[in-house]
C-alpha cells in the first residue's frame, strides 16, 4: 500500500491494528499535533520533543503516552492497561506503576516528584495541561 505509514518493532498488535484500519479507512485517531505539558507529540511520524529535544521512546511507552495525551482527563488505571496492553492487564497495577516510571524517566520527568506524567488519587494517571 505504499510507504503511508511506518512502525518501529517490536510492535503491540493493537498497534498494528490500528495501522491496518487506518490503511483500510476505518475508525482511528486524527494525526494532529498534540501538545501538552511542554511536550509537542507527532503521531503520524510518532515521535515526541520536549522543547527542542526529541525524545526516544519504546512501543510500550508510546502507547501509554499516546493512551494519556488523547484523553484531557486522568485516565482511570484498569482502563489505560486495557488500552495499552489488553483486557488480560486489566489488573496489573504493579505493572502500569513500572511503565509509568519509565516514561517518566524517558520524558525527562523527576521520578520523585513528577511534573508531566501525574497520579491522581482514585482517579489514574493524567499528562499536564
Amino acid at each position: 500500500m505504499g510507504a503511508d505509514d511506518v512502525m518501529a518493532s517490536p510492535y503491540l498488535p493493537e498497534e498494528l491494528g490500528m495501522h491496518l484500519r487506518f490503511m483500510l479507512g476505518g475508525d482511528v485517531p486524527q494525526y494532529r499535533e498534540i501538545r501538552r505539558g511542554g511536550l509537542r507529540i507527532d503521531p503520524m511520524h510518532r515521535a515526541v520533543w520536549k522543547g527542542e529535544q526529541k525524545m526516544a521512546l519504546g512501543t510500550s511507552e508510546w502507547a501509554l503516552l499516546m493512551a494519556l495525551a488523547t484523553d484531557s482527563n486522568a485516565v482511570q488505571v484498569g482502563e489505560l492497561l486495557t488500552i495499552v496492553w489488553g483486557k488480560e492487564y486489566a489488573s496489573e497495577t504493579k505493572f502500569l506503576t513500572t511503565w509509568i516510571q519509565r516514561l517518566r524517566e524517558n520524558l525527562g520527568d523527576d521520578v520523585q516528584a513528577p511534573q508531566l506524567v501525574l497520579a491522581e488519587l482514585s482517579e489514574g494517571f493524567r499528562l499536564k495541561d
